[in-house]
């Protein structure tokens, strides 16, 4: 037993009764707004706003510039059809080549949807963007050497500018002139690709093409070192340079007959030109007879002086790149007549000394 202090009160349990739970009401739903005239003439306009966005946002208004399956831009869609879009595109490539073209590429129209595309109000940009794109055969020019085709260029205006700016390049021997291609060279109309054609300056370089040729000349009266070194275009240090035997003291005494290499630089088309050679030279003058019965046979007397005439002898002599080809053309021209010289004789008298000269004396006959 536990002392009466420690002793516990007991545990008392007290129970009471829940409160009786009474049933709630059911909540009574909302009703619905009523729809007025206002309230649904707002629901049509926010409809059809939606409406139209989408109409907008999906419809077909602008076309697509397509060329070999790839859109090159876009236009709007204003009633152009494929046929107008290659003819302007054409027209385009024609004015700035300047021959008829003729595209490789089909050129179509496809419809699609304005909506995040960048479309151009002028059709000229598109145009524009589509002749830097497609490829195409254009009527062009070809340069003909030997009736085959060497060089192709736009039209036959650039191809007779090219034959030109190509002869005038040619280094012209000293004192020739009048240089022109020493072979066939003609023009014919092509229909070839874009790619083809060469601009003014390719034709021009390719008509220029030079090599390297070794050639060998005879030593003839009147030439000298310095002489066939000019002819043949070239330095007397690159002429030195060719022939190491030659010494300074051996071109000074060039032999008839010796043999001389030479270096030179030709064009791949031969190139012939001439050198023109004018000189005075006199006319003499002839002497004119007049017969007089009034003074005795033995008169003779100059009534006037002979005075010799002038006249310039005109050569024309064609080399082929540098070496002498050809008949040479020579032409006069008389710039002074001569004046012929006139004598007076006498006649009188010379048929009786005829006669005294045919009578012979004979001393046997005395």
């Amino acid at each position: 037993k536990l002392p009466k202090t420690d002793r516990r009160e007991p545990i008392k349990f007290a129970f009471t009764k829940s409160p009786t739970r009474v049933p709630s009401k059911p909540k009574a739903k909302p009703k619905p707004p009523k729809l007025t005239g206002k309230t649904l003439l707002t629901a049509v306009i926010i409809f059809m706003v939606i409406l139209l966005a989408g109409v907008i946002a999906f419809r077909k208004n602008a076309l697509a510039v397509i060329v070999n399956d790839e859109p090159i831009g876009y236009i709007k869609a204003s009633g152009t059809t494929e046929q107008e879009m290659n003819a302007l595109i054409v027209a385009k490539l024609k004015d700035t080549v300047g021959n008829d073209v003729e595209l490789n590429e089909s050129i179509t129209l496809k419809p699609v949807s304005s909506l995040f595309k960048n479309v151009a109000k002028n059709p000229e940009t598109i145009v524009s963007q589509v002749c830097e794109t497609v490829t195409y055969r254009q009527k062009a020019t070809s340069i003909d050497v030997q009736k085959q085709s060497f060089v192709i260029v736009s039209n036959l205006e650039t191809a007779k500018e090219a034959v030109k700016q190509a002869l005038a390049a040619y280094k012209l021997p000293e004192g020739h002139s009048e240089p022109q291609f020493a072979i066939q060279i003609g023009t014919s109309d092509v229909f070839v690709d874009n790619t083809e054609v060469s601009t003014l300056e390719e034709a021009v370089a390719k008509l220029s093409q030079t090599q390297q040729v070794t050639k060998e000349h005879t030593v003839v009266s009147g030439d000298t070192f310095a002489q066939i070194a000019r002819n043949a275009g070239m330095t007397e240090q690159e002429l030195y340079a060719a022939n190491p035997s030659i010494t300074t003291e051996g071109a000074a005494r060039l032999s008839i007959g010796q043999k001389i290499k030479l270096v030179t630089t030709e064009p791949i088309l031969p190139v012939r030109s001439f050198k023109v050679e004018t000189k005075t030279e006199e006319i003499p003058y002839d002497t004119e007879r007049t017969y007089t019965d009034e003074e005795y046979y033995t008169y003779e007397e100059v009534t006037r002086e002979g005075v010799n005439g002038q006249k310039e002898v005109y050569t024309k002599t064609p080399f082929i790149n540098g070496e002498q080809k050809g008949d040479v053309v020579k032409s006069e021209k008389i710039v002074k007549e001569p004046v012929n010289r006139q004598i007076l004789e006498g006649t009188a008298g010379y048929d009786d000394d005829e006669d005294d000269e045919d009578y012979s004396y004979d001393e046997d006959e005395e």
